[in-house]
This record gives C-alpha cells, sequence and structure tokens, in this order.
C-alpha cells in the first residue's frame, strides 16, 4: 500500500478508539460517505494495514493477577523451531519475541498467582528443550497500555526529526 493519506489515518484513529463503531458514524463525523469509509478499510484490510477487530478483555477481572516478563537464554541449536513450538502451546504466554542483548527471547505472560507462575516457571518454561536459563521480571504496576494505533511515520505529511 501507498502512503497512508489523512483520511485514512483518521479513519483507523476512530476504529482504535472504538473498533465496533459503524462505518456510517465514522464517515458522518469525517464528512465522507459511507461507502468511501467502507471501501477504505477494506483497502486497508486487503493491504495488511488492517490485520482485524478484536476485543480487549480485563486480565485482573479474568483472574489473571500477575504478570510476568521472562528473558529466555537459549542454547541458540537447531532445535530453535520446537522450542517455539512448545512456548505457542503454553496458553499463559501471552506474547513472544526474539530480541537482541542479554536474552534470546522475551515472553510477557499472566498468570492467576504467584504459584501458578512458579509453576509455569520451573514445569513448563525451564523444560522446554533449547532453554539453558530465564531471568523473571514481574510488573507491579501498569503506567501505559495503548490501545489506539501508533500511525508513522508512513503517514503522508509526517515529519521526520
Amino acid at each position: 500500500m501507498e502512503k497512508l493519506d489523512e483520511l485514512d489515518v483518521q479513519i483507523l484513529q476512530k476504529l482504535g478508539k472504538n473498533a465496533r463503531r459503524s462505518f456510517l458514524g465514522i464517515a458522518r463525523e469525517l464528512k465522507v460517505s459511507g461507502a468511501t469509509v467502507h471501501e477504505r478499510i477494506e483497502k486497508l484490510k486487503e493491504s495488511g494495514v488492517l490485520e482485524g477487530f478484536f476485543i480487549r478483555v480485563n486480565p485482573k477481572k479474568t483472574g489473571r493477577l500477575v504478570t510476568g516478563f521472562v528473558g529466555l537464554i537459549t542454547s541458540q541449536n537447531k532445535g530453535l523451531r520446537q522450542l517455539i513450538e512448545e512456548v505457542k502451546r503454553i496458553k499463559e504466554i501471552e506474547e513472544a519475541y526474539t530480541v537482541t542483548g542479554k536474552y534470546d527471547f522475551l515472553l510477557k505472560l499472566r498468570a492467576t498467582n504467584m504459584d501458578e507462575l512458579q509453576t509455569l516457571l520451573t514445569d513448563r518454561i525451564s523444560c522446554i528443550p533449547g532453554v539453558i536459563r530465564h531471568e523473571t521480571m514481574i510488573a507491579m504496576t501498569t503506567i501505559l497500555d495503548r490501545t489506539e494505533p501508533l500511525l508513522g511515520p508512513n503517514v503522508a505529511g509526517s515529519k521526520g526529526c
């Protein structure tokens, strides 16, 4: 897709605030036709800019009171594909990244309590073939959790430094 224009950005910002908004409601606010908004959203989906519409669940309301970040140090051998597949099987892991620096992988997970976190670390994560060592950081508070999309620098008219 070419650079996003101002209308694309405005549509994405409105959907970022509330993905359940009607296309017609967005169109009225932006003073364009409903068909224009519908066409733009379809193009954004087709180009891969807009990947989907998702629900957001409050983990504390569903009993997931502990958020942990786990840095994995691995053996870096041919078994990394299996390690990745094992990580994907652990439902408590919400996000997983390959990273630079001290760790090879960074995992974000949620547990109901410290006992469950301990069990995840000792009985599940430590046992994955290829994991040499892990370090865990527990989030004390969440100070920022953005839900609206960060748009740029692929935005028409965006400026650099």
